[in-house]
């Protein structure tokens, strides 16, 4: 959109914004560790149940998360309205983190390390695989010719790639135990019923035992959602009135007074799950299937192409423009693509509620850091 109005936030501004980002981390944990309140005690106890076990603290929070909502408590509803502004202000902070003031670099690592260790404790992978994207993301766009001295300074060679390698590493390793842990709790849980792999079948014995169950889980991560895929394509369209590619947006509106259990029940996700005797939410579906509940398995590639256009568009921008809103949306749709095959991340999330508000602020505003002189 041309002519966009232009904002500038000097640095007085972005320690501010840097504050808010703060005093929204009370009701970050409230979410992610599922809890009422927050408190010491709390997050003791968190700590205790996941070191007896990442399965029962990961069980513990989806049942526990079902019961929150944001119109029933004014520091969710708070998260709600600021968490756009949050993700603009700290994924910027950490693209530009070799021009950013020592203040703003320590409140930056301080809400990282926050959110991602909330996660840890509650055996959830997402949010760390969420800033290795994010990582990567920035990695490559600094090791393209046409950026600036603006950005991070980072080169694909030596430590900044070690790194990277570690951070992946690390991360996988806490997602197998974290996994095994979760089949343990759940015998049925992760069964890859695509290729048969079963924790005792033929096609594992050269596998150590203990690596078994991590291996089933990786395996079913990676496929699962493909083989709901295949079931779905063989089941006939049902409308499912705009609301079908987002059972987060459809459990929004639910909460906000909108009837959403009927449309819900014409989802192919919830129709498999009938026909095939699963519970509902407990496998991942990729989000092709998410998509075609809206626009028919016929238009999904047509609305990929849409997606991958727009991706594209904010690459650009994110070489050739200033405006901080374009990197968050860049990583947001890398996520949504890297997820794909496995299932519908962005849009079928909670991070739909801070993609839409970046992404229109975009099309209206051009919101750039300025130094002070």
């Amino acid at each position: 959109m041309k002519n966009k109005k232009k904002i500038f936030i000097n640095n007085r501004w972005l320690n501010i914004l840097l504050i808010l980002c703060i005093v929204d981390l009370y009701p970050f944990l409230m979410i992610s560790l599922a809890s009422e309140t927050v408190s010491l005690n709390v997050i003791l106890s968190k700590i205790v149940l996941a070191s007896q076990g990442f399965g029962d603290a990961y069980y513990e929070r989806g049942e526990n998360i079902l019961a929150i909502s944001i119109f029933e408590n004014s520091w969710l509803l708070y998260h709600f309205l600021f968490s756009p502004l949050c993700t603009l202000v700290i994924y910027n902070c950490i693209l530009f983190f070799s021009r950013v003031s020592i203040f703003q670099r320590t409140v930056t690592v301080f809400v990282v390390v926050v959110q991602v260790c909330s996660y840890i404790i509650v055996g959830t992978n997402k949010l760390i695989f969420d800033y290795l994207a994010l990582f990567f993301f920035a990695l490559l766009l600094s090791t393209c010719k046409n950026v600036n001295a603006r950005f991070i300074k980072l080169t694909l060679g030596g430590k900044n790639v070690f790194l990277l390698v570690v951070l992946v590493l690390a991360a996988l390793i806490f997602f197998c135990g974290s996994y095994s842990s979760r089949i343990q709790d759940k015998k049925s849980f992760g069964v890859n019923t695509i290729s048969g792999n079963k924790i005792n079948s033929e096609n594992m014995v050269l596998v150590p035992e203990d690596m078994r169950s991590s291996i089933l889980g990786f395996s079913s991560y990676l496929t699962q959602g493909l083989e709901h895929l295949d079931w779905a394509l063989g089941m006939d369209f049902q409308w499912c009135y705009g609301l079908g590619s987002s059972k987060y947006l459809a459990n929004f509106l639910q909460k906000m007074g909108v009837n959403a259990d009927e449309i819900e029940k014409r989802t192919y996700e919830y129709r498999i799950s009938q026909k095939e005797g699963v519970k509902n939410g407990q496998y991942w579906y990729s989000a092709y299937v998410a998509f075609a509940n809206d626009v028919t398995f016929f238009f999904v590639p047509m609305l990929i192409f849409i997606l991958a256009i727009i991706w594209g568009h904010y690459w650009k921008l994110c070489l050739n423009s200033n405006d901080l809103t374009c990197f968050p949306i860049f990583v947001l749709l890398g996520i949504c693509f890297f997820y794909l095959n496995a299932n519908n991340q962005i849009f079928g999330k909670a991070q739909l509620l801070i993609f839409i508000p970046l992404y229109v602020l975009s099309k209206f505003f051009d919101i750039q850091i300025v130094r002070n002189k």
